[in-house]
């Protein structure tokens, strides 16, 4: 699930508690903002993994609190399930390597 790693879900939290301050706000300046906050110089800084995956849990959140998704936002998450994608085929001893492609085609299908 999206919001259901440790990544997805202090984002989801975060998300609610901004979108309070931040009613018209855009989801790409809250997460320009946790990307700070978590000690990185801005998105681009962030992690591969965790950047993915709070682009992907950036997007969910973002039909769950608001009833759709920010077309910038659609698109990272898009381009990161793409680049879990690419990760997940040349890991071709992995044991959840399916798995992992069947979640992702699952949630490329919901946005």
């Amino acid at each position: 699930s999206p919001n259901g790693n440790d990544t997805g879900a202090d984002l989801l939290e975060d998300y609610r508690d901004w979108l309070k301050r931040h009613k018209d706000g855009k989801p790409i300046q809250f997460l320009e903002s946790l990307a700070k906050q978590w000690g990185y110089k801005d998105i681009d800084a962030m992690d591969d993994d965790v950047r993915c995956e709070a682009s992907i849990a950036l997007a969910f959140a973002d039909i769950k609190f608001r009833a759709t998704c920010n077309q910038q936002a659609r698109q990272l998450a898009l381009e990161a399930i793409g680049r879990q994608r690419v990760h997940a085929q040349a890991a071709a001893n992995w044991s959840h390597r399916d798995e992992k492609l069947r979640a992702l085609d699952k949630i490329e299908a919901k946005l």
